[in-house]
């Protein structure tokens, strides 16, 4: 009898615990796009306060170095590059890596300049100019990490501000080339920014708790798994997840490519990215590691930058297939 009685009252305890976690899916269950989308607004009316600092030629570009004001009030250091000669048909955002700097779009500046094509690239918060002592992107202080995720990709949608209120130059398409975390950054802006066209996501990945716990980047040391735990992790950062964004760049195209051998982006985390991405989506894997895919992924690159800069009607046209290396 106690034993049925014990029975009867277990299988109501669970009939209960499961009635209850229905009515709680919606609570506890991920969060919905126009939940994850709200985390990148911001008020596009404050003032951009923006500071031309210097302009100088560089190869075949004009180089205009300049600062603008975040939503938080600190300053964002910033990069344009505008052809010398000719119109401009296009517009490059570019995200650099992690422990680097807008700098680097000056290497890709003297080869996207001659074909109409401008680059604009800031720095990321805690990078370049913005770098603070002892600062770490990458803490154990999860909340301050998704703040700062969420206020970059905010500062590049200001940067796009920026380059919409001059009128010295026009361009008919916004392409987005980010590398590294920079390509991670980019599936979450691509998503919750309309004007950008298409993105190349270069050595990028997704799954927060896969990186942090299997990429040997040393900033990823700090999230070992004798430190937070993975469910942790997913918890934290459902809202600048990249695997949560990336299949609402749809219907516009995305670029990946990515080093089958990548002790940094590793296949498992650039899969996930992958995956959840939708079409039009064109897909490379190289037999290399992560910056032996940057490196290889050009002639690639360039040829799918050649389409999404050409006109929009033409880019329309155009079929895009999806590919696998």
């Amino acid at each position: 009898m106690h034993g049925k009685s014990s029975l009867a009252r277990g299988s109501a305890i669970g009939l209960s615990l499961v009635l209850l976690l229905v009515a709680l899916g919606p609570v506890l269950g991920a969060p919905s796009w126009e939940q994850l989308r709200a985390h990148y607004d911001y008020d596009a009316a404050l003032p951009l306060d923006v500071k031309e600092l210097q302009t100088t030629a560089l190869g075949e570009c004009k180089k205009t170095t300049f600062t603008f004001a975040a939503t938080d009030g600190s300053t964002v250091p910033a990069l344009l590059f505008l052809p010398l000669e000719g119109p401009t048909q296009s517009l490059v955002l570019f995200l650099h890596g992690l422990g680097d700097s807008k700098d680097d779009a000056s290497l890709l500046a003297n080869t996207l300049c001659p074909n109409g094509i401008a680059l604009l690239a800031i720095d990321a918060r805690q990078h370049g100019d913005r770098k603070q002592a002892e600062a770490r992107l990458i803490a154990p202080d999860l909340n301050r990490f998704r703040q700062t995720v969420i206020g970059t990709i905010v500062d590049n949608r200001r940067a796009l501000d920026y380059v919409a209120s001059r009128t010295d130059f026009n361009f008919d398409r916004i392409v987005l080339v980010g590398v590294s975390m920079g390509g991670i950054f980019g599936s979450i802006l691509s998503a919750v920014e309309p004007r950008i066209d298409a993105a190349a996501l270069l050595v990028a990945g997704g799954r927060w708790d896969i990186l942090f716990r299997s990429s040997y980047h040393p900033e990823a040391g700090n999230l070992r798994p004798d430190g937070v735990l993975p469910t942790t992790i997913r918890s934290q950062l459902a809202a600048v997840e990249p695997v949560n964004f990336v299949g609402h760049i749809a219907p516009r195209s995305v670029f990946f490519a990515n080093g089958k051998l990548d002790r940094i982006i590793t296949p498992r985390s650039a899969q996930a990215l992958h995956d959840a991405a939708s079409q039009p989506k064109e897909i490379h894997w190289y037999q290399v590691g992560h910056v032996g895919a940057i490196l290889q992924c050009i002639p690639d690159l360039t040829d799918w930058l050649r389409l999404q800069s050409a006109p929009r009607d033409q880019v329309a046209r155009a079929e895009v297939p999806q590919y696998v290396h």
